[in-house]
C-alpha cells in the first residue's frame, strides 16, 4: 500500500483552505499525525477532513399554521392604531 504523506501546507492547498483552518479541523477530529509541531496527513486523513466538512442535511421546516386573529384581538389592535400619540417634549 503506497500511502503518500502530505505536509500541512500541501494538505491545505489540496483542500483549498488555509493552514490554520486545516490544522483546527484535523486536531479537533484527530485526523492527522503530529510530530512535534508538524502535522502530517495521509490520503485517508484528507478524505476524512472533507467528509467532516460536509454540511449535514437540513431538516424540512414544519409549516407554521397560525389561527386567524380573534375579533377581540382585531379590536384591540385597531384601538392601538387609532390612539393618538402624545408629543414628546
Amino acid at each position: 500500500m503506497d500511502d503518500k504523506v502530505y505536509t500541512l501546507t500541501e494538505a491545505a492547498e489540496r483542500l483549498r483552505l488555509t493552514n490554520r483552518g486545516v490544522a483546527k479541523i484535523a486536531r479537533r477530529h484527530g485526523l492527522c499525525m503530529v510530530t512535534g509541531r508538524k502535522l502530517l496527513f495521509t490520503e485517508r486523513d484528507i478524505e476524512a477532513i472533507l467528509d467532516t466538512m460536509r454540511a449535514a442535511p437540513a431538516e424540512p421546516r414544519r409549516a407554521s399554521i397560525r389561527p386567524p386573529p380573534s375579533d377581540y384581538q382585531k379590536y384591540k389592535s385597531l384601538i392601538e392604531l387609532t390612539r393618538k400619540k402624545r408629543r414628546q417634549k
